[in-house]
């Protein structure tokens, strides 16, 4: 390819890009106005729904993630399992032998152990 075949495509491209341009902002104009309907619809309907509970004397549905009301901190023998599962994972994902992947369950679970100040294997 010789330059001026470089330089007559790149011609091309910025005026096919430049025409999609011009494409986009027509779109998003079109656009706009629907989106501003959507919103004050949104807005309508939860001025409504507002005022049904109100009269009502029905509270929002609360979303909770669980049953208990919120996390627990985590014990330190927890994190230790945590390692070792994570290194577990890890090492069967590598496709390591068994012997192999004990050794690095092994391995992590003792530094983890030894940075929290545990003893290592843990009592059960």
């Amino acid at each position: 390819m010789s330059v001026s075949d470089i330089a007559a495509q790149l011609t091309r491209a910025l005026e096919d890009a430049q025409k999609a341009h011009v494409e986009l902002e027509k779109a998003k104009a079109a656009l706009a106005p629907l989106e501003a309907a959507a919103t004050e619809k949104d807005e309508a309907v939860t001025k409504l729904m507002l005022l049904y509970q109100e009269h009502t004397g029905t509270a929002p549905a609360t979303r909770r993630r669980s049953s208990r009301g919120g996390a627990r901190p985590r014990t330190p023998e927890q994190n230790v399992k945590i390692q070792e599962q994570k290194a577990r994972t890890l090492a069967t994902k590598q496709g390591l032998k068994p012997k192999e992947i004990e050794a690095a369950v092994k391995a992590a679970g003792t530094k983890a152990a030894q940075k929290l100040g545990l003893p290592y294997p843990l009592p059960k």
